[in-house]
């Protein structure tokens, strides 16, 4: 008997042939993903064996209308062109916290650590970034499932 999910911990090309694997061996379970893959690499390889896949990934919505991520997308795509992604996001804001640290303290990492560890959350265009006591970054993934080829928020 096929099992009720197989959770599948890989890259995205990895996922994508562990998916189409299964597929073609008649496994029928719910298949989910780990927030490393890109779900258009997964579905470049998988194709419709990923269909109904779910996974966490960051929050990035570049359809949001803010001036923070009107500001992210029209300097990215002038300097890069129109492939930005959540990485690119993610070092966008990694810089901003930095610069922003860099203004308030100096440059002395110590006080740098110290500005990180207690600045009011930063309202980025990868989501919320705050770091706890020990300066470790808390972001909070959002559930996908890839329908139609492509990545949508689980359960809306």
């Amino acid at each position: 008997a096929d099992p009720p999910a197989v959770y599948i911990a890989a890259y995205s090309f990895r996922t994508g042939a562990v998916a189409r694997a299964l597929r073609d061996a008649r496994v029928d379970a719910r298949l989910y993903g780990t927030g490393a893959i890109r779900p258009e690499n997964t579905v470049q390889t998988g194709g419709d064996a990923v269909e109904g896949l779910v996974f966490p990934a960051p929050a990035f919505e570049p359809n949001l209308d803010a001036p923070h991520m009107r500001l992210f997308i029209s300097e990215f795509r002038e300097r890069f062109g129109d492939t930005y992604d959540i990485y690119a996001a993610q070092g966008y804001d990694a810089v901003n916290i930095l610069v922003q640290a860099i203004e308030q303290m100096g440059t002395r990492p110590e006080d740098i650590r110290f500005y990180l560890n207690t600045m009011n959350p930063f309202e980025g265009v990868a989501g919320t970034t705050v770091f706890d006591d020990n300066g470790d970054v808390r972001k909070f993934h959002r559930m996908y499932v890839i329908q139609g080829g492509v990545a949508v928020p689980a359960g809306g």
